[in-house]
């Protein structure tokens, strides 16, 4: 109740109890490090990382992705800025996460630049491209395919060299078909084979 409360104040909009637990918690096999502050009973700042696969020009390595660095509005500052990054960055590293990356706003790069060293990683590869026509007589079936077959085709498609987010089967269920209120459909197209 804590962190939607918070999330409500920095957002100004309502952090429904099932997609808090789908944003902040993790998949089941993978879950979030979290790291809350409190005071006088209250959440006053909060950071997630999702445990993430990346792929890298040196292989696969267990990374988080940073989620909502929330701070009250009341209670914003450097320190408690600081104090919480530090302290989740902790977990994460104890957690086994050998990277940490974000997506952070205009306000929050300049400090993890200067203060903790990150750097930019440049322009994310979307991994898009246009699809053949299907086979006479064959149509795409709605839904995704099973986890090993996700799994496999990430292995052949793979673009190597570049930094991508593993796009395999339990990875892909959890970000478009598990998600509460999600609006995705997901669609396969399958070939002669």
């Amino acid at each position: 109740p804590g962190v939607r409360a918070l999330f409500e104040a920095v957002h100004g909009r309502a952090l429904p109890e099932d997609l808090r637990r789908w944003r902040y918690d993790g998949r089941p096999d993978a879950p979030s490090v979290c790291t809350v502050a409190e005071q006088d009973g209250r959440v006053i700042a909060h950071l997630g990382a999702l445990r993430v696969d990346l792929e890298t020009p040196g292989g696969r390595r267990p990374a988080g992705l940073w989620t909502d660095l929330m701070v009250h509005p009341e209670r914003r500052g450097l320190t408690l800025f600081m104090d919480l990054a530090e302290a989740n960055t902790a977990a994460c590293a104890a957690a086994g996460l050998a990277l940490l990356y974000a997506f952070p706003n205009d306000n929050s790069w300049p400090l993890l630049k200067r203060l903790f060293e990150w750097s930019d990683l440049g322009d994310l590869h979307a991994f898009e491209g246009p699809l053949p026509e299907p086979p006479a007589g064959r149509r795409a079936l709605r839904g995704l395919p099973d986890d090993a077959e996700l799994d496999e085709l990430w292995e052949r498609v793979r673009a190597p060299g570049v930094v991508a987010l593993r796009r395999a089967g339990a990875c892909a269920r959890w970000r478009y078909s598990e998600r509460p209120g999600g609006d995705y459909a997901c669609w396969q197209a399958r070939g002669a084979s």
